[in-house]
């Protein structure tokens, strides 16, 4: 489970940098080109936020392995960050909208 968390969070921050650094905002999620008005900052807010729940998943993998926690509290924190990042990015992204 661990090394599982590891992989999603070493993914996460490549695509972060991936879309921060070269503006490819294609690769993500319910994007419209049409719909946002800054690509270039939205992309930077977007891609930050991404390397940000990375970061934050390897953190979580990283304590869950060493404390010995159960597979059910690293589910739980996991759980908990996708939600706190994916409402960061929902409510965030509706200023560089139409």
């Amino acid at each position: 489970m661990k090394l599982l968390l590891l992989i999603i969070g070493a993914f996460l921050i490549i695509i972060g940098v991936v879309v921060w650094v070269f503006k490819i905002l294609e690769i993500t999620p319910g994007f419209n080109d049409e719909a946002v008005v800054d690509r270039k900052s939205y992309a930077t807010f977007i891609g930050i936020n991404y390397i940000l729940m990375g970061i934050t998943i390897v953190i979580n993998s990283y304590i869950c392995s060493t404390y010995h926690m159960s597979d059910y509290l690293t589910v739980i924190f996991f759980t908990i960050i996708l939600y706190v990042f994916i409402t960061i990015i929902f409510l965030g992204s509706k200023k560089y909208k139409r």
